[in-house]
Formats: C-alpha cells, sequence, structure tokens
C-alpha cells in the first residue's frame, strides 16, 4: 500500500467515525480528503463516490452551496464511468432541488436518467428518480411534466408487480397537485383504483390517503367533512403505529375545528395528539412537535379566548373522570 492509498483509508476511518458520533461536516471533510487522495492514486471513480457521500451530508446538514459543488466535483471525476456518472448527476440533483434551484434540478436528473437508461437499473431506482424529477418539475411550474413523471414512475413499480408502492407515489403525486393549486387533479389521482384498493390493505396508507382528503376538502371550504377524514386519519394512524402521519392528522383536524370556530375541540385535538404522541415518542418530542402549534393558536385567538379554550377542555376532562369513578 503506498502513501497516498494509506492516507486515503485513515480519512475513510475518519470519516466512519465522525459519522457514528454524529459530526457530519467532519466526516464530510474526511471524505472530500479521501477523494483527494483517491485522484492523486488515479482511481478517479473512487474520488467520486466519496465527493457523493460528501455531497449528501453537506445537504443534510443545510449546506447547499458545499453540497453542489461536491456533486459538480464528484460529477467531473466520474467521467465515463456510467455507474458513478449516474450517481453523481443524481446526487447534483438532489442538492440542487435543495437549494429551490429547480431548473437545474430538473436537468440534472433528466441526465441521470440518460445515463441510467444504459446500466438497466431496477425498477425502484427508475421510479426515484422520476418521482425526484417530477418533484423539480413542479418546483418549477411544469405541472404537466410533472404530473407525467409521477405517472411514470407509478408505471415503473406496476411493471414491478409492487402494488403499494404504486400507490404510494399516487400519494404523493396527489400531495404535489395539492400544494401547487391544482386540487381537481389532486381529487382525481387520489381516487385512482389502485390507491383505493391498497388503502383497504395497509392502515399507513389509508391514513396518508385521508389526510390528504382532509387537506383537499379545507381547501374547498368543506371543514366538517375534513373535520371527519382527519378524525378518521388520525385513528388510522394510530393503528399503524405512525407518529409523522398522526400529528399531520390531528393538526388538520384542529385547523378545521378552528374553521368553523370550535376552539376548544381545536384544543383538544392537539392536547390530546400531545399525550398520544407523548406515549409514543417521549413527552419531549411530543412537546418539541405540539407546542409550537397551540402557541400559534394562542397568538390567532388571543390570550383570553386561549385561556377560556383550555378551561372548557380541562372541565371536560374532569367531567369525564368523574362520570368514570360514579360509573365504577
Amino acid at each position: 500500500m503506498n502513501g497516498a492509498s494509506k492516507q486515503r483509508q485513515l480519512a475513510l476511518a475518519d470519516a466512519q467515525r465522525a459519522l457514528q458520533r454524529g459530526d457530519w461536516r467532519r466526516a464530510a471533510g474526511e471524505l472530500e480528503r479521501a477523494a483527494e487522495l483517491a485522484r492523486i492514486e488515479g482511481d478517479p471513480t473512487r474520488a467520486a463516490h466519496c465527493l457523493q457521500m460528501a455531497a449528501a451530508l453537506h445537504r443534510a446538514r443545510g449546506e447547499g452551496g458545499k453540497a453542489v459543488a461536491a456533486a459538480r466535483h464528484a460529477g467531473r471525476l466520474a467521467g465515463d464511468d456510467a455507474r458513478a456518472a449516474f450517481a453523481t448527476r443524481a446526487e447534483l440533483g438532489e442538492a440542487l432541488l435543495a437549494e429551490g434551484a429547480f431548473e437545474r434540478a430538473a436537468a440534472a436528473y433528466r441526465e441521470a436518467l440518460a445515463l441510467g437508461a444504459e446500466l438497466g437499473l431496477p425498477a425502484w431506482a427508475r421510479a426515484t428518480v422520476l418521482r425526484r424529477l417530477a418533484e423539480a418539475d413542479a418546483g418549477r411550474a411544469a405541472l404537466a411534466e410533472a404530473w407525467q413523471g409521477y405517472d411514470a414512475a407509478a408505471q415503473e413499480m406496476i411493471r414491478a408487480s409492487d402494488a403499494l408502492a404504486t400507490a404510494w407515489i399516487h400519494v404523493e403525486h396527489a400531495n404535489r397537485a395539492r400544494e401547487a393549486g391544482a386540487i381537481e387533479h389532486a381529487r382525481a389521482v387520489s381516487r385512482r383504483p389502485g390507491l383505493l384498493l391498497a388503502s383497504g390493505e395497509d392502515a399507513h396508507l389509508a391514513s396518508e390517503r385521508l389526510l390528504l382528503l382532509a387537506r383537499l376538502e379545507a381547501a374547498l371550504g368543506q371543514f366538517a367533512e375534513a373535520a371527519e377524514s382527519a378524525r378518521q386519519a388520525r385513528t388510522l394512524a394510530l393503528e399503524a403505529v405512525a407518529p409523522l402521519s398522526y400529528y399531520g392528522a390531528a393538526a388538520a383536524l384542529a385547523e378545521s375545528l378552528d374553521a368553523m370556530g370550535l376552539r376548544t375541540d381545536a384544543y383538544t385535538a392537539l392536547a390530546t395528539a400531545w399525550a398520544t404522541l407523548g406515549d409514543l415518542l417521549g413527552r419531549d418530542v411530543a412537546e418539541s412537535w405540539v407546542a409550537p402549534m397551540l402557541e400559534a393558536y394562542r397568538m390567532k385567538w388571543g390570550v383570553t379566548a386561549f385561556a377560556a379554550a383550555k378551561a372548557a377542555h380541562d372541565a371536560r376532562r374532569r367531567a369525564a373522570r368523574n362520570e368514570t369513578k360514579g360509573a365504577g
């Protein structure tokens, strides 16, 4: 083993140790050092791989400029190695997407897809890039292209006979359409037969579909319907032990109840979420998720109205406990 190779191995070992203790900044720096040593050794493919991992760590830390720079450098080093070039283009797309550079992200993903066509990628890998391309296209307001991208990703999973993965892509598609204001398109996607069928077999998926419906109904001003959809979504999320989905459903329920002027019920929805998520994730995590929402309602309603809603909630709880004791 020559000197550069030994130093590269040491840099990789340092990167691994840094990752284990959660020091992603140090890990990224060591990976970049390993990449430079690999380049000196005449191994550009290995160098590109190290830089790709460094770019992912920079992106995870929110350092978009460093992520883009590392991914671009990795792409240059990848050269004619199709597999390395595909991976580095996909990572560049991720870095640009995180920065909101949607046009450039879409171009990077299209390059990745073209390179991937030469590699015989598995369906899930093609579907992943197609989904990310669709996200970039939606970000640049090319909605027709975005919807085609999501449909192409779904078709990949249909060919792979993965009905559940296909249904999840439909949910992602519909949610992105909702966020773009394409409400009728989102509603149409939410009714696709494959999504309906898979929702009957998977509680987590069913919860996310109902949460989607709640948000669509709220967008149309159908708050009573939205509240009911959110309640069902919350129940199914608890059944599936899906904390993020439960949190989203509780938030949607509170929003719809608030829109109907039912402030005490809205407060109860969030107080219940705090207790339930505390059981699932621990009190500190539950507080970090729910307390900011309660504070937002306190500011929206005003201190006096918020205190009244809380007092009414507390009175309900006491009455329910007393009724239970009396029945016992």
